[in-house]
């Protein structure tokens, strides 16, 4: 697990299409985080049964990054045999917003191909 200095982030998704459907998509949004803790980045070995990835009372509300650098699937669980609310399939990734209120656990199908999860937590250091 590694720290890096506190800092601004700047993020930025773009979706742009001329066939998704019928109709022209083109979406921009950016966004600036001021990050006021270390920024926390690891890589996570994943077996068949629930994984905790990060633990809830170590953070305020964050940013998370998740990519699954495997070639198996991922699923991010609530806990152990818990609710499903992510699946990453090889090579996908996520950034969403993460309230604390949780552990961030993880598990897979396939533990025979070292499923790993590259995971950043990106704390605000408030929360609000």
């Amino acid at each position: 697990m590694a720290n890096i200095n506190s800092g601004t982030i700047k993020s930025v998704l773009s979706l742009t299409s001329r066939n998704v459907t019928n109709d022209i998509l083109n979406l921009k949004v950016n966004d600036t985080l001021v990050v006021l803790e270390d920024v926390v980045q690891k890589r996570v070995v994943l077996s068949t049964t629930a994984s905790l990835i990060v633990a809830a009372a170590d953070f305020s509300k964050s940013y998370v990054f998740v990519n699954n650098v495997s070639t198996t699937s991922i699923t991010l669980v609530r806990s152990n045999n818990g609710d499903e609310y992510m699946h990453l399939a090889p090579g996908q990734w996520s950034w969403f917003p993460w309230s604390c209120s949780v552990d961030l656990m993880a598990e897979t199908t396939n533990h025979l191909q070292t499923p790993t999860l590259e995971v950043m937590i990106f704390e605000l250091g408030h929360n609000n």
